[in-house]
Parts: C-alpha cells; sequence; structure tokens
C-alpha cells in the first residue's frame, strides 16, 4: 500500500470519527457572547466571516460570532459554519437599522443604567410580508413592549416603519412573560439547528442585561420555545397579522 493510500484511509477514518462524535453530541446550554466553538470544528473545514458595523457604525453582533463554531452536513460532509455569517450580519442589521433600534450587543456593555435593565428583543422576518420587531425593556418595577412593523419585506428591502406601540405591561402580561422565560428558553437550545429555506421567516431572539448578550434564532419554526416566545411576544402588541409562519 502507497504512502498516499495511507494518508487517505487516515483521513477517511478521521472523518467517520468526527461524525460519530458528532452524533453524539447533544445540546448544550451557552451564553451567546462566549466562545462556545464546538472542538471538532479544530479538525473540520471552515471559514471565518467578518462582523462588521453597519454604515452608520452600529455593531448588532459581536466580532466573534464570524469564528466557525458548529458542524453543519449541507454538502454531504461536515463543514464548520460561524453562529452568524457576513450575509446574515447586514441582512439583520438593516431591518434594525430601518427600524431605528440599538445594538443590545453594544447595550450589555454599557455599564451604567443599561446594567439596571434587562432587554429582550423578538425579531420575526417573513419572506414576503411586514417585518415585525418587539422589544421588551425589564426595569425595575415595570416593564415596557416596544413594537414596530415596517413597511418592506423580510427577505427583501426592510422600507420604513408602518405601525408602532410603546406602552407598560401589565403586571399579569410581565408575570406571562417571565413564566415564558423560566419554562422554555430560547437560549437554553442548542443555536446550531443546520436549517435551510428559501420561502419561509426567520425567528430571532436577543438578551441584553448584566451578564451579557445572548442571541438565538430558528428558521419558521412550527413548535418549541422559540415559536412560543415569539408568538407571545406578537400577541402583546394588539396587532393582527393574515399568517405567522
Amino acid at each position: 500500500m502507497t504512502i498516499e493510500s495511507d494518508t487517505l484511509l487516515m483521513r477517511l477514518a478521521a472523518i467517520i470519527l468526527l461524525l460519530t462524535l458528532a452524533g453524539c453530541h447533544g445540546a448544550k446550554i451557552e451564553r451567546s457572547n462566549a466562545l462556545d466553538s464546538d472542538p471538532l470544528c479544530k479538525m473540520l473545514p471552515g471559514k471565518v466571516e467578518t462582523i462588521s458595523p453597519t454604515k452608520l457604525g452600529t455593531q448588532y453582533f459581536p466580532p466573534s460570532f464570524g469564528r466557525i463554531m458548529h458542524i453543519c452536513n449541507f454538502k454531504g460532509y461536515p463543514e464548520c459554519f460561524p453562529k452568524v455569517s457576513t450575509f446574515e450580519n447586514e441582512w439583520y442589521s438593516k431591518h434594525w437599522e430601518a427600524a431605528q433600534e440599538p445594538s443590545l450587543y453594544q447595550l450589555s456593555k454599557g455599564g451604567g443604567k443599561s446594567a439596571q435593565i434587562s432587554v429582550l428583543r423578538f425579531t420575526w422576518l417573513p419572506t414576503f410580508d411586514h417585518p415585525v420587531i418587539v422589544r421588551i425593556e425589564i426595569a425595575p418595577g415595570f416593564t415596557t413592549i416596544i413594537a414596530k412593523e415596517l413597511s418592506g419585506a423580510g427577505g427583501y428591502d426592510p422600507g420604513t416603519i408602518k405601525r408602532q406601540i410603546a406602552r407598560t405591561l401589565s403586571s399579569a402580561e410581565a408575570r406571562q412573560l417571565a413564566d415564558a422565560m423560566a419554562k422554555a428558553s430560547p437560549f437554553n437550545e442548542s443555536s446550531a439547528k443546520c436549517e435551510l429555506g428559501l420561502d419561509g421567516s426567520q425567528w430571532m431572539l436577543e438578551r441584553s442585561d448584566k451578564g451579557g448578550f445572548d442571541y438565538a434564532s430558528r428558521w419558521s419554526p412550527k413548535k418549541g420555545s422559540m415559536r412560543d416566545f415569539g408568538m407571545l411576544a406578537l400577541n402583546l402588541t394588539g396587532w393582527n397579522f393574515e399568517e405567522i409562519y
């Protein structure tokens, strides 16, 4: 057997081992501001991507999110991908910027008054329908909801703010919100779902508090904690939607 054949067999054996270990690698609780890279990514192909600020200088995601972190098998073999790609960073950021939304990542680093406030932001980007962003600010003694619907489409140009509301949640609504997060938080599930889709919607949840910045996303979830929390956030707006997908 030639040296080249020995090398090829060793590489094949390594890939088989990696696939086996990946199948046994369960979901984990993670803080998004930590470098929670899958250790197997040190041995697999992957591309580091750049997470840059917008043209207006707003940094919506930590630069570390561009580092390869999780394994997907899109092409029939395992590759490693970042938590957020350059494309996703630009896509999501242009909608938040059109909605005049602050960066929760930057807020989490601010200290001072911002350290006393915990902020949750749910973003729904349906491909062909109006994007909706629901920001919930939890301060000592009261909880506020700020919701905005854009005039564009989630998969295309965001447009401008079409309608918005801002109000204080009732104590019952605030308890419902807290119970939903305590029961099943999207942040407590593996963020690497390896989902692909063209027609559907992106569901995202961010959190900024004194502990740092968290981020989770799902593509068109039909069930699970992201679906449950997203539906609760949309219902709190009091708006009617033809279809939520």
